[in-house]
């Protein structure tokens, strides 16, 4: 979702939009990665002086609870945001810790097939599938080999 639709959303709802607020959507709509909000607020903290963890994290979970933002935890049980509005699965490495974003003709079967079961329109979705990603595996059979 570009930047200026999630402004116009945000202006639809009444909310108030902040210089602080802005900067930080500008941030994840730039930025297409799963971080936490400490390291949105380190990143952002070493151009912007001024912003604070507080407005960081208040302003993901406000996000969070329009929906306009969904959550993720890592291997390690960190909540990790990100700024994505198509349909997807987070794949999360158990290893590694790495968030592979995937989407594909398989997932649009699946709503699909749940719509026409459950007589729904699906509005969004949200699930995380543990695996060990490619590189894990391949670093694995190397150590195994020596």
């Amino acid at each position: 979702m570009e930047y200026s639709e999630v402004l116009k959303i945000l202006k639809s709802k009444n909310i108030r939009i902040t210089p602080q607020r802005e900067l930080i959507i500008k941030f994840l709509t730039e930025k297409d990665a799963h971080l936490t909000a400490q390291e949105i607020y380190e990143m952002l903290k070493k151009e912007h002086e001024n912003i604070s963890f507080t407005t960081v994290y208040n302003t993901l979970e406000l996000l969070k609870k329009l929906n306009m933002i969904r959550t993720v935890y890592d291997s390690e049980g960190n909540i990790k945001y990100e700024l994505n509005f198509y349909g997807h699965i987070n794949l999360v490495c158990n290893k590694c810790g790495r968030i592979i974003d995937y989407r594909g003709e398989i997932i649009d079967e699946i709503i699909t097939v749940l719509e026409k079961k459950l007589g729904a329109k699906i509005l969004s979705y949200s699930f995380d599938v543990k695996i060990d990603c490619q590189n894990c595996r391949e670093l694995e059979k190397i150590s195994m080999i020596r």
